[in-house]
């Protein structure tokens, strides 16, 4: 008996680790696509809202905004936003042990992305400040994972050993 409720908190285990995966495996896809329609899209994704967002950083710059709140650094920030699940999504997928693969394709893939807007699309600014921002977002978001598996590790080694604990205080039953 012991070793079954072992065995069935193991089995529950990969069970979720699996279900982890298939969902991040999901949402990879669904951010690959976005990204791919925000990186190729023939003019500016901020193209309709840029004035807007000009005259509203114009405004909060009156109202005491700080002097680096400007339109380039909302777009600086917006890269690296834009490129947190790329790292994070890589740690899930490829587990913590690869975790250096988040970084690596953050950067070759901001690479491929801004010479793809040089080469192919006029409309567009290919930029290496970009690069860094999106390599930067793919950083924090592998960083977030590593901080999510260790403190979920944390967490699944406690609950292996109360399981382990209440097993082994058992008495055991005479057959």
């Amino acid at each position: 008996m012991p070793a079954t409720l072992l065995h069935a908190a193991r089995r529950h285990a990969i069970l979720d680790r699996l279900a982890v995966h298939r969902a991040a495996l999901l949402l990879s896809v669904l951010y690959a696509v976005a990204l791919a329609l925000i990186a190729f899209w023939p003019t500016p994704v901020d193209r309709a809202g840029h004035d807007t967002l000009q005259r509203s950083l114009a405004w909060l710059q009156v109202h005491g905004a700080p002097g680096w709140l400007t339109y380039g650094m909302v777009e600086f920030a917006s890269n690296i936003v834009l490129f947190i699940p790329a790292g994070l999504l890589v740690v899930v997928l490829a587990g913590a042990r690869f975790w250096w693969l988040g970084p690596v394709g953050g950067l070759l893939g901001s690479a491929a992305i801004e010479l793809g807007q040089l080469v192919l699309l006029p409309a567009r600014t290919a930029s290496a400040r970009d690069i860094v921002a999106n390599t930067s977002g793919a950083i924090i978001g592998t960083v977030l994972a590593l901080l999510v598996f260790g403190v979920l590790a944390l967490r699944s080694s406690r609950r292996m050993r109360r399981v382990t604990a209440s097993i082994n205080a058992r008495p055991a039953r005479v057959r």
